[in-house]
Parts: structure tokens; sequence; C-alpha cells
């Protein structure tokens, strides 16, 4: 064997490891968001509701100002939960699609740290991927969102989606400072190993991972993925 092929048997070897990992982590935020729903969630509502009957047959005990305090703390740690559940793994992406997903994920994030998120769709029936596929693809997009809104001090960030026959086309595009793409690795920042894997998932994949940026100019990432034969 060459050293170039095994340079790319190496390659593909990273790739599917990167996609393998991701997909394993992406399992469990989805099993710790059901299980937050579905037994933490059900258990906090169920407390409320005995906090509220028990309200009702206290009146006029003295009590009335700490039941109402309970009540309200309750209900406030019910809204985390469910919060907390639909970050961890958002169920519009399992059941109803990756736009619709992206459309909440910019929506979510529209406003932390002073910027301003928003999602744009060409070709919505087009973007349909399979399951694994529209997982890593969507948790792509949120970690470059995350990197954005955390290193790049932006104003605005878009994020676009498109698909047509072949594939489908992920980016996320902002107008913050920028920076050297190659300059990440070499300075061993975490962001710049989360691109290397951004890029080693797509190509895994048969698609290809791009970033542009520079200082002081913003940055534009752009993922494509091809649909698998026989794919809806």
């Amino acid at each position: 064997m060459s050293a170039d092929e095994e340079l790319r048997r190496c390659r593909d070897l990273l790739g599917r490891l990167s996609s393998e990992l991701a997909l394993a982590e992406e399992r469990e935020r989805r099993v710790l968001a059901e299980h937050l729903h579905d037994h933490v969630g059900q258990g906090l509502a169920h407390l409320r509701q005995r906090l509220l009957a028990l309200r009702d047959r206290v009146q006029f005990s003295g009590l009335e100002e700490d039941l109402n305090e309970l009540v309200d703390l309750s209900a406030r740690i019910i809204q985390s939960t469910r919060t907390l559940s639909f970050d961890l793994s958002p169920p519009v992406l399992y059941d109803l699609g990756l736009a619709e997903a992206l459309d909440w994920l910019a929506e979510r994030h529209d406003g932390q740290n002073g910027a301003r998120v928003t999602f744009l769709c060409h070709g919505r029936r087009d973007c349909a991927l399979p399951r694994d596929r529209r997982v890593l693809v969507y948790t792509s997009v949120r970690e470059l969102l995350i990197n954005s809104l955390t290193h790049g001090a932006p104003h605005r960030v878009v994020l676009l989606l498109s698909g047509d026959a072949e594939g489908v086309t992920a980016e996320v595009k902002d107008d913050g400072r920028g920076f050297e793409p190659r300059e990440l690795s070499a300075r061993g920042r975490p962001e710049g190993y989360g691109l290397f894997s951004i890029r080693e998932r797509a190509a895994a994949l048969g698609g290809f991972f791009e970033i542009r940026s520079g200082a002081g100019l913003g940055a534009r990432a752009t993922m494509r993925i091809p649909r698998e034969k026989g794919s809806a």
C-alpha cells in the first residue's frame, strides 16, 4: 500500500470515527432529554398539582404566601427543565425535520450575546435527509453557531439551508471579527479541533466542509452533504 493510499485510509477511518462519536453523543443527549421530560418533568408537574391542591385546602391558615412561593418556584423549575430538555436534543429534529430544527435553533439563540440570529431555507422540500445525516448536519451547524456567538462577537448570524436532487447544503454566516482558519489548529484552540472534526465528518459522508474568514471579515462556513441512494 502506497503512502497516499495509507493516508486516505486513515482519513476515512478518522472521518467514520468522528461521525460515530457525534452520533453516539447525540443519542446520549436524546436519552437524557427524554428522561428529563418523561420522568423529572412529569414528577415536577405532579408536585406542582399537589401544591396547588394543598394551597386551596389551607386558605386563611397563614401559609398561603409560602405555598404561593413554592408553586411559583415549581413552575420556574418545570420551565427550566423543559428548556434544558429541548436544548439537549430538540424533538423537532426527529419529528419534523432538519429545516424546522434549524429554524428552532436560530430562534433559540436569537439575541444571545447581542447578536441577531436568523434562518433562511431554499427548497425546504428538498432538504430532507436520512436520520443519521440529518443529525450530523444539525450538530455541526449548532457547533458552528455556538462558536460564532462565543468567539466571533457578531452583530448578525444567518443560518442558510438549501437542497437539490444531489444533496443538502448548510451554511453559517456571520459579520463578526473573523479569524485565520489555519491559525486555530496551529495554536491548539478548541474551536480549531471542532472545525477539523466537522470537516472529517462531512468527508466521511461523501461531502465537504469549507470555511472562509479573515481578520475583521466575518466568517462563512459551508457544509455539503449528498443524499444516500434511495433516500427521501
